[in-house]
């Protein structure tokens, strides 16, 4: 009974760390195997000018404050339905489309960064504390995001994480350091899955090491007809019907459970 006890345990705590599917192959085979996601959207997010804003806060308010940073993403992350993978010092990874395959994984991700940018947006505080340059009540984000295949596991014996790798990691990085303060920076690979429903400006092209060019865009705010504020920042009830009915989504649906609350909650109301 104590070993049953503690195997349960054990798997409860790989629960909180790692996505279920790996937490079970590693209680049952002590490994896990990697896994190809032919379709998934990655973000990385991170603080403009956080090299100069540690250098002007002491260390317990900077880490006080990427903290609440970190968390609002983690929020957001949880109520899309979208996968942290880690944070690597300023900077934050997410993944839409695994470890639960779901065709929404651009529509969904693009959403939620632009719900971060609504939020953002409501906590700013009327009283900047600033040092040359720099706002250091408010940090500005920018966001990259790309679509595309990628390759998912743990490895090692020790301190054992979830991570993803491939090319489009690559890119999406490569889509984050050409954004720009408070802007949101897209892929064309991700355009095209999401332009139905997004405002984009096409930007240039990027050159990646090992893959050539990739074409950009700026992804705006959603279309005036998908929106419930004029900034473009909210899904409204529009948004709502033409999501379930480009993507089939009813009650029905294997990955209703993986969809963002909005949606659900949405689905589960009758109104689709």
């Amino acid at each position: 009974m104590s070993n049953l006890r503690s195997v349960e345990e054990y798997r409860a705590t790989l629960y909180s760390l790692l996505p279920r599917y790996i937490a079970d192959e590693l209680v049952a085979h002590k490994e896990v195997h990697p896994k190809v996601f032919r379709h998934a959207t990655i973000l990385f997010a991170d603080v403009v000018g956080f090299s100069r804003i540690s250098f002007h806060l002491d260390p317990v308010t900077l880490i006080r404050r990427l903290n609440h940073y970190v968390t609002l993403y983690d929020q957001v992350m949880d109520d899309f339905e979208i996968e942290k993978i880690k944070t690597i010092g300023d900077a934050y990874m997410c993944v839409s489309g695994i470890p639960h395959k779901k065709p929404t994984h651009a529509v969904d991700c693009c959403l939620a960064a632009l719900h971060i940018q609504h939020l953002l947006k409501e906590e700013r505080s009327e009283q900047p504390a600033s040092a040359p340059g720099i706002d250091l009540n408010n940090w500005a984000v920018r966001i990259g995001i790309h679509s595309g295949p990628c390759i998912a596991g743990v490895i090692g014996s020790k301190k054992q994480t979830f991570d993803i790798w491939g090319d489009s990691v690559n890119i999406a990085s490569r889509m984050e350091r050409a954004s720009e303060e408070e802007l949101i920076n897209i892929s064309e690979s991700t355009y095209n899955e999401v332009k139905l429903f997004f405002d984009c400006t096409y930007r240039g092209s990027q050159d990646v090491k090992n893959i050539g060019t990739v074409r950009m865009y700026f992804l705006n705010r959603l279309k005036a007809e998908f929106s419930e504020d004029v900034a473009g920042l909210l899904p409204n009830r529009e948004l709502c019907r033409v999501y379930c009915d480009s993507y089939s989504v009813c009650e029905e649906a294997a990955f209703l459970n993986v969809l963002p609350r909005f949606i659900r909650e949405y689905v589960e109301n009758g109104e689709t």
